[in-house]
């Protein structure tokens, strides 16, 4: 096979002599801060070719933070999250806020901490 596909931001486990026999597998990752999308290893096939497509890398993003009911939070209402970012939470009046105040999108792509809920202030 000829050397692997190169991806951007990420690298492969291939040598650098440019010789991968029948069987050869390579292995993808992908630079810090980045989440591989798509299959780690490819390997070389019989007929001198790598088997699938490459992966790549992408930004590790979260979903939109979660609505929470008689709430709102400081986020966008719509899109994906860069990791790092911080969502804050408050209450409509007459309702207490209970929990965290704050949440914020891990390098995993899922929001830190549990949500935070509004409950009637008696």
């Amino acid at each position: 096979c000829p050397p692997p596909p190169a991806i951007p931001q990420g690298q492969h486990s291939g040598n650098s002599s440019g010789e991968f026999v029948f069987g050869s597998v390579t292995t993808y990752r992908c630079e810090p801060g980045l989440q591989l999308v798509g299959q780690d290893t490819l390997r070389c096939g019989d007929n001198g070719t790598w088997s699938g497509a490459p992966p790549a890398c992408l930004e590790v993003t979260c979903p939109r933070a979660p609505s929470i009911a008689n709430g709102w939070h400081s986020g966008h209402s719509s899109g994906r999250v860069s990791r790092g970012v911080t969502v804050s939470y408050s209450c409509k009046e007459g309702f207490e806020l209970l929990g965290n105040v704050s949440i914020t999108c891990t390098d995993s792509g899922l929001w830190s901490r549990p949500l935070p809920r509004c409950e009637g202030a008696w």
